[in-house]
């Protein structure tokens, strides 16, 4: 009963390689190096291509598939069990997430600051608010992943119409 929880898989290289039962090709992958996980496109177990959800048996020869241009993908948490796996994809999303809010707080500033608009909380309120959001890193975040279109800021959110002063047409110098 002492291994009743683990399952002894091979390298192509004969190698024998102690893993969780229930794990997948893919926590395979993060069991060997973290950098073989996130560049994983698929594997091959016992010769034949599987998906990175495949659960790996007892005796399984393992190869991983990767591409350098390839990146962990969300839906991957869902195909992993290990712990380890688990958290160095979770670890590698909230620095890209820090990233893309960083970005997307940017664009704002940058957006505000070309029609002469504070980065204050007045007007991060009124965007807030033209978007139905209601946390501050969720509007940056969909800004920097560029869900959101930083021109609506100039274009749309803060776009006044033009005033008629004694029968002159004046134009918003801000839009």
């Amino acid at each position: 009963n002492l291994f009743a929880s683990e399952i002894f898989v091979f390298t192509p290289k004969g190698e024998i390689k102690t893993i969780a039962q229930n794990a997948t090709a893919l926590d395979f992958a993060y069991s060997v190096h973290s950098a073989l996980g996130n560049h994983c496109i698929g594997a091959k177990v016992n010769h034949k291509l599987v998906p990175l959800s495949y659960k790996l048996n007892s005796g399984d020869q393992v190869e991983i598939l990767t591409s350098k241009k390839q990146s962990p993908q969300p839906e991957w948490i869902e195909y992993v069990t290990t712990a380890k796996a688990k958290t160095k994809l979770r670890t590698l999303f909230k620095k890209e997430e820090k990233a893309y809010i960083a970005d997307g707080q940017k664009l704002i500033t940058d957006a505000l600051l070309a029609i002469h608009l504070k980065f204050e909380n007045e007007n991060i309120v009124r965007i807030l608010n033209y978007y139905n959001i209601t946390q501050r890193n969720d509007l940056f975040l969909q800004f920097g992943k560029g869900i959101l279109n930083v021109e609506d800021i100039s274009k749309v959110i803060f776009k006044q119409k033009s005033q008629t002063v004694f029968g002159k047409i004046f134009k918003n110098p801000f839009s």
